[in-house]
Parts: structure tokens; sequence; C-alpha cells
């Protein structure tokens, strides 16, 4: 058996050579100890380490021979630690990246320091900088080193076995170098050595006796099982081959038989009953070839399980062989170290009874431990001196890059700007000209040899130009003539929203442009995010082509998607496909051209919608002061806001107008005509939102205030009675009566619309309090009340990281049912009803001019 084993061993390190020859390994890899668990199983695991040169990661495996890792460390944006104790013999390091930090324990302090310079250098590699750091006062390590425990470094060249590992035997060594990479490692032997080797380092751990030897138990019972198994084979063999035997005489009977019939057919003397024991016999012998092959094929059956059971004996054997000898080195070792102990316990009860001076010994021992202490701080402050010069390096580096692709990022977005530019204005004049053709009942071909138009296309290709207004036409003032209403301090987006920097709170506008700058830059840094906005797009483009003209209908898919944010060249018809699945049914009911008799009907009727005229003209530069669509009276948005609200007054007297709809109906008419906003308008007043919550009192507006303490109560127990103890209580009224237009920026509330045109009321709940969430950590910090109403009066402006939000609002604070909601509506309806009620009585018991008064404070 030893022979067996001693040349399966020879053949599998040939093996191993040829291809180490033709796929070396890494000259950075090996096994290190890595802290990790929980709890009580927390510790240092054995782990397999090995640098992957393609993404730049670290990875470590369980074993050196698995081809999953269990984890990847990111080496590009890594720092480096080396701990400093008292032992001088600690390898202990620690490399931060992000926000995790791992611990990593190499064999001694020499392969410490040199995985650390290898992973600086690794780091210079990956980043692009190729100058090394001088390393002069770092102890460096030996070029190549072996250790059975804790790491081992595998070079290009032989690797030595430390002394500390001899006592495992030669039988140990010699499973540890038949390992090698999944890559390069032959699968003949695979499935029944690489068991036979994990169970032999098992047995090795002085840890895991009591399993090895129940692991021995049980290859021998299965060793006995095999036995038996062969034995049963064998007698079935032996009992098939005494059958076939009958069987052969059987049909060597049947054979004269059946030239004795032939010769009587010959001489034609054949009875009836002959013939009929011919037919018999003829049916007999069929039965029995078949009996025959059937025997035969049994056997072969037979033959080919026993070959199996003979290799899966033979394995077993070999197993069992190994890890006896495995056992005995053990055991071996076992003595040895119980031996070790014995004599160093001796040896200290020897030194303390010599010890007469026991105080001195402590003082030396101390001093010992301050030096060994005070050379690892100094060895641990000259790398991190390094590290921290390295560092700045690569900021440096990476400033330079970030700062040339900013530049270019503008250049391109001016060249954009440009080109469309010029396409716009080449459209706005083949689309006049073609008119002009149409007018004069000339052919379509003369618009386009138009002079003017070859005079404009002849501009646009010239470079030099860049900017043409959309009614360009020959004899124009230049640019630099033409009158610019827009100062230098005002910034326009694409829905109109300015920002000036002439405000008072100039510095808080400042921070937040640099949050939304900062979130800008880290999204398209990371590679992962831009492929998954590439992916959101690519869906909604798919998404819209596939609806076309049909009508939108509900689906999941469609509730996932709005919940990811709709892009902004999409919104119009989403927005409007969502409002006419709420009034379809309405519209149907009424005329076809409903929203222009009632505009009619405005211009004819008598004075009675004056009350509510008067308080619209009010309202109407209160809705979007920020935006250059609503600026002044004379405004395209504020006359087409106008015609909505006063539409809207005839179409519902009741509710007539209320403050918080002009904010609804300006914000549809950014993306929808002046029909489909009013239609808007009545399907989040009359359709989405409760009853009585534009209504005179704002009773549904009163109960959401309180339904959302209780759900704070629920959700965020710890900030809830935070506020409770300071008195602060939360009310997002403007919040809910605008739908979140109020105070909060643009980007948020239109991804919040993106939602609650589809899902309905609950979603203001689920913003509310992802806003709360979100600042959560600050609002406990504060200890006044009045530092937290002044900070929950901005929490809206403070909020820029729009993803986060809705991924606490739609997954953090899930469960979030409907039914919860109503509940909770309906218990608290009366009671807000009787509050207001019972302010009534009081306002009317009170005297006229205190009414009065009061009236004019409201």
């Amino acid at each position: 058996m030893s022979d067996r084993f001693e040349r399966r061993e020879k053949s599998l390190l040939s093996k191993q050579a040829l291809n180490e020859c033709e796929n070396p390994r890494k000259p950075v890899s090996g096994f290190l100890n890595k802290w990790s668990g929980k709890g009580p199983l927390k510790g240092f695991k054995r782990r397999w380490f090995a640098f992957n040169e393609k993404n730049g990661k670290l990875c470590f495996y369980r074993n050196n021979d698995d081809s999953l890792p269990l984890g990847e460390i990111d080496i590009k944006r890594a720092t480096f630690a080396l701990s400093a104790t008292t032992d001088p013999n600690s390898s202990v390091f620690r490399i931060i990246t992000g926000n995790k930090e791992y611990i990593i324990e190499a064999n001694d302090r020499e392969s410490c320091i040199y995985w650390l310079q290898e992973l600086q250098r690794l780091r210079r590699v990956c980043v692009g900088v190729n100058t090394p750091p001088n390393n002069d006062s770092i102890p460096k390590p030996k070029p190549h080193s072996f250790s059975f425990g804790n790491t081992i470094f595998y070079d290009d060249v032989d690797c030595n076995t430390n002394k500390s590992d001899s006592v495992c035997g030669s039988a140990t060594a010699t499973l540890k170098s038949s390992c090698s990479p999944p890559s390069t490692r032959q699968r003949s032997l695979s499935n029944v050595f690489n068991r036979m080797q994990r169970k032999a380092e098992n047995m090795m751990a002085p840890k895991r006796n009591s399993a090895a030897c129940s692991k021995c138990k049980e290859n021998e019972e299965k060793l006995f099982v095999a036995t038996d198994d062969l034995m049963a084979v064998r007698h079935e063999l032996q009992a098939s081959r005494e059958v076939i035997k009958l069987l052969q005489q059987q049909l060597e009977i049947t054979l004269n038989e059946k030239e004795e019939f032939q010769k009587l057919c010959k001489s034609q003397q054949i009875s009836e009953d002959l013939s009929l024991n011919f037919e018999e016999r003829n049916r007999e012998l069929i039965t029995a070839k078949v009996k025959l092959k059937d025997a035969t094929n049994e056997i072969e059956k037979l033959k080919s399980e026993r070959e199996i059971f003979k290799n899966e004996n033979e394995n077993l054997q070999q197993q069992v062989s190994m890890l006896q000898e495995l056992l005995q080195a053990k055991d071996e070792t076992v003595i040895s170290l119980t031996n070790e102990v014995f004599d160093l316990q001796t040896e200290k009860k020897k030194e303390i009874k010599e010890s007469g001076t026991k105080s001195f010994v402590i003082e030396t021992s101390e001093i010992e431990n301050l030096k060994d202490a005070l050379k690892a701080y100094e060895i641990q402050n000259e790398f991190l001196n390094k590290e921290i010069v390295e560092l700045n390096e690569l900021r440096n580096i990476n400033e330079r890059v970030q700062s040339d692709l900013q530049l270019k990022c503008y250049e391109w977005e001016a060249k954009c700007c440009q080109i469309q530019s010029k396409l716009l204005s080449l459209l706005k004049e083949i689309k006049e000209s073609m008119r002009i053709s149409a007018e004069l009942h000339e052919p379509e071909e003369a618009a386009l040899n138009n002079e003017s138009i070859r005079t404009l296309v002849n501009r646009l290709l010239d470079e030099s130009s860049l900017d043409i207004p959309l009614s360009w036409h020959p004899g124009n003032k230049p640019r630099n003539e033409v009158s610019n209403k827009i100062t230098e301090n005002t910034e326009y987006d694409d829905l109109g929203f300015c920002n000036r920097n002439d405000d008072d709170d100039v510095v808080e506008m400042l921070v937040n442009k640099a949050d939304n700058l900062r979130i800008k830059t880290e999204e398209l840094k990371d590679p992962e995010m831009v492929k998954s906005f590439a992916l959101w797009k690519s869906k909604w483009d798919t998404f819209v082509g596939n609806l076309g003209t049909n009508e939108l209908q509900r689906s999941l898919e469609l509730k996932t998607m709005l919940r990811s944010g709709v892009p902004q060249e999409y919104r119009c018809k989403i927005w409007r496909g969502l409002i006419n699945i709420r009034v379809k049914q309405m519209r149907n009911q009424c005329e076809p051209n409903y929203y222009q008799l009632l505009l009619s009907k405005q211009m004819q009727s008598d004075r009675k919608w004056n009350i509510a005229g008067k308080q619209i003209e009010l309202d109407l530069l209160r809705t979007l002061p920020n935006n250059k669509h609503f600026e002044t009276l004379q405004s395209d948005g504020t006359s087409r806001l106008r015609r909505v609200l006063t539409a809207y007054s005839l179409h519902n007297p009741i509710v007539g107008y209320c403050q918080g709809m002009n904010r609804l109906a300006a914000v549809a008419l950014l993306f929808m005509p002046e029909e489909d906003a009013f239609w808007a308008l009545v399907a989040i007043i009359e359709r989405i939102m409760p009853r009585e919550y534009y209504t005179n009192n704002l009773l549904g507006a009163h109960v959401d205030q309180y339904v959302l303490r209780d759900l704070l109560m629920e959700k965020l127990p710890a900030l809830h009675n935070h506020l409770e103890a300071h008195g602060v209580e939360i009310s997002f009224f403007s919040w809910f009566l605008t739908c979140f237009v109020d105070n909060i920026p643009v980007k948020i509330y239109l991804r919040v619309w993106d939602v609650f045109l589809y899902e309905g009321s609950k979603v203001m709940f689920r913003f509310a309090l992802a806003f709360l969430k979100y600042h959560e950590e600050e609002i406990l910090k504060m200890n006044d009340a009045m530092s937290i109403n002044q900070f929950m009066r901005c929490i809206g402006e403070r909020t820029h990281d729009v993803k986060l939000l809705c991924h606490i609002a739609f997954t953090v604070l899930n469960p979030f049912p409907m039914k919860k909601v109503k509940a909770k509506r309906a218990q608290y309806s009366s009671l807000v009803s009787n509050e207001l009620q019972k302010l009534d009585e009081i306002r009317k018991s009170l005297p006229s001019h205190e009414n009065r008064t009061d009236s004019q404070s409201d």
C-alpha cells in the first residue's frame, strides 16, 4: 500500500511541475490569517489571498484550489496600516478601503512587511504611478519563505519549509506540495484525492482530533460495506455462470431434437403429434435463447459493477492507509508537544524557585516590553508617513485627471448646445419656407431652393457660428447687439427654474450646489452607476417604443419603472397616460370641448366667480417665483395658469379655488398643455386625494397630520420619542397640500409626482417619513426645540440624494399597506371635525371686531 501511495505522490508531483511550467503562479499570493466571524466565533481564519491583475483587486478564497472568491479588496482605493504592539514579532496589519477595514495576520514580521510593500507597489501600478517609494528604513523580508501554518508565499523558484513544520512528517509535506491551482490541476483523481487531502488537513489541525477519528471510523465502515458488496457480487456471478451452463445444455438438447426432426421431415413420415411436439420445442428454444441473452447482459453488468466496486475499494483502502499514517504522525506531534510543555513547565518552576528578586525581573520585563513597543511605533510612524506622502501624490494625480475630464465635459456640452441651436434654427427656417410655399401653391422643392435657407445652411456649416436665433433671417443684428433679458447672475435649467447668485443666503446656495455636483461626480465616477443609468434609460426607451399610440395600462412593470423615475423627455407622455387612467370615464361623460366651453362660460358669465378670481390673481405670482414662465403677469405660464384655475373653479363650484391648487396646476403646465393640466388638477383633487382635502376648513389635510404622527411612532420610534421629549410637533401641512412642491428641490418633487400620479396619496406618507429618516441622525443630535424647529423648516432643501431618499421610501419603510392609512384616516376624521366645529363656535361667540381682526390676521 505504501508503494502505491508513493507512486501516486510522484505522479502528482510531476503533473504539478508541468502545470507550474505552463502556468506559473502569481508572485503575490499565499495563505494569510483574516480576522472574521461574529460574536464568540470571532477570530483569525486561514484564507488564500491572490492578487487579480485584471481588476486590481486582492481576492481571498477558502482554499487555494477554489475557483470562486469569498470576497475582494479594492487595492486602488485602499490604504495600509501597520499595527504597533509590544510584541516585536507581531505580524498584524490593516487594509482600509471605503468604509471597510480588514485585519490581516502574516506568518512573521518580515512576511508582513513584504506583503505591505508588494501591495503598495501593486497599488501604484494600478493607478499608473511607476516611481516606487523609498523603503530603505523598513526591513525587507527574506525572498523565499514557506510556512505550513499561517502564510505561504509562492515565487517562481522552489520554496523551503520552516523548521517548525518538520514535525508534521513527510506525508503532510507531500500532501501540501501536491496542491495546485484549479486551472492547472489534473481532473483524473481530483474527487478522491481532494477529499483525502482536506481530511488530512483537518486531522492535522490540533482543534479537530475527535472529528478526524470519527472520519477514520466512517471510512473503515465504508470499506467494510464495499467488501460485503463485492462478495455479494461474486456470489451472484457464480450463480449466473451455473445458470448459463444449464441453458447451454438445454440448447444442445434442442439442437439434437431439431436435427432428428429435420430427418423425419425428409422421410415425410411426420405425424400430427410430432409436429405439435416440434412447435412446443421450438417455443422453448426461443425462450431459452432470450433467457441466455438476458443472462449474458446481466453478467456484463455485474462485471462492470464489480470493477467499479473494486476501484472504490482500492481508493478507500488507500484513503484509510493514508489517514492511518497521518493519524500516526499526529500522535507523534501530540507526544512531542506534551513533552515540550512538560519541559517548559519544569523550567518555569526552576526559574521561580531560583529567582530571589522577583520585583527586579518584573521591572526588566516591562522595560523590554516598552522598548519593543517603542520600536514598533517607530516602524509604524515611518510607514504611515510614507503612506501619507504616497496618498497625497495619488490624490494630486486624481485631481489633475478630474480637472481635465471636467474641462472636456464643458467643451463637449458647449458643442452639443451649439449643434442643437443650429439644427433648431435650420428646422424652423425650413418649416417656415415650406409653409410659405404651401400658401403660394409652390412645389416642396422650391422651399429647399430658397435663398435664405441656403445662406442659413452655409452659416451653420461655419464652425465660428456659435448661436443663431430661431427666427434668423438675413439682415438680423449680430449677437452682441441683441438685448439680453437674463442677467449675468441668473442661470436657467431646461424647465425654466433659475438660481440667482445675488440671494441673501449665498453660502447655503453654494453648499447645496456643491453637494449636487458631488453626487453627480460620484455617479459619473462609478462604472456600475453609469451602467445602471444606461440600462434604466434603455428600459424606458423600449417601454415607450412598445407603447406607441396605445393607452397606458396598470401593471407591476409600470409601477416598478415609475419608482425608478421617469426620464425628462417622457414625462409629458407618461403623466398624461397616468391622468387619463384616473379621469377617462369622466372625460367620456363630458362634452368633447369641455375645457373650451368652461373658458367661454367664464367670459360670458356674470361676476359670480369673482371671489375665486380675486384669490387666483393674488396667488399667480406666488406660484413658482423662481421659474421664468411664472415670473410676471405677462409671462406665458402665468396666463395659462390663470385660465386653468378659473376653468376648474367653474367645473367644481363647491371647491372653487383653494391655496395649493395653483402649484399643482403649475407643475402640470411645465410638461403638458392647458387642457391636460386642467384634467390633471381634476384627477388630483377629485380622484387621488381624499374628500374634503381642498374644502374651506381643509379637513383632509389636518387629518393626515395626525396619521403622519402615528406612522412616525411606528416606523421611527427613536425619533418620535426624541421629538416628544423636546415638545416638537411634526407638521407637513404645506407639503401635503401642495403634493411636496413647497420648499423642496425640483428634482425631488418630480420623482414624488412620478409615483404619486400612479399609487395615490399613500406616497406622501412614504416620502414624509423618508425625509425624517434621511436626517434622523442629525435631528437626534440636537438637544433643544428651537434648533430642531429651525432644522425642520429647511429639511427639504437639505436633502440632495434622490436615490437614497427613494430607497428609504420604498424599501426601508416597508411594509406600508394602504388599509392601515385608510383606517387611521377614518379614526381621526371625526376627532378633527369635532375640533374644527368647536373652533368655529368659539369664533362665532367672539365679538364682530375680534372676528374681523382674526380674519385679517389669517
